[in-house]
C-alpha cells in the first residue's frame, strides 16, 4: 500500500508542480527527489479512511504548510511516535486525551504505511 506515485504532489525540493518530473538536481534521469517521494507517501497515508472514525479531516495544516495535508496528521504522527518509542496505548491515550481505540487504530495504520509519519 505504500507504493505511491510521487508525481501527484508538488516537489518540496525543486517546486515542480504535480505531474512534472523533478529537474534541478537529477536532470539526467529526471527521477523524483526523495523529498517528493516521502511527501507523496505521507499525503496518501494521512488520507487513509481508517483514520476518519477517530480523527476529523481538516485542511490545511497551518503548521507544516504542506498543501492538502490535513491537520489531523499532527495528532496521528504524535501517537505513532509514542508507539514506536514503546509506550503503552493506555498511557498514550491518557496523555493525549484520545480514546484507546484511536491509539490502536493509529498502530494498525502505521503498520500499513511504514515510514509515512516520520
Amino acid at each position: 500500500m505504500s507504493d505511491v506515485d510521487p508525481l501527484t504532489v508538488e516537489c518540496p525540493h525543486c517546486q515542480e508542480p504535480p505531474g512534472n518530473r523533478c529537474g534541478t538536481v537529477n536532470a539526467y534521469s529526471r527521477r523524483p527527489h526523495k523529498a517528493r517521494q516521502r511527501l507523496a507517501l505521507a499525503m496518501a497515508a494521512h488520507a487513509d479512511p481508517a483514520l476518519d472514525k477517530w480523527f476529523r479531516m481538516r485542511n490545511p495544516c497551518l503548521i507544516c504548510g504542506v498543501k492538502g495535508m490535513p491537520q489531523r496528521h499532527r495528532m496521528v504522527d504524535a501517537i505513532a511516535g509514542h508507539l514506536e518509542a514503546g509506550e503503552y496505548p493506555e498511557e498514550i491515550a491518557d496523555e493525549l486525551a484520545v480514546p484507546e481505540d484511536a491509539v490502536k487504530a493509529v498502530a494498525a495504520w502505521a503498520k500499513r504505511w511504514p515510514g509515512a509519519w516520520r
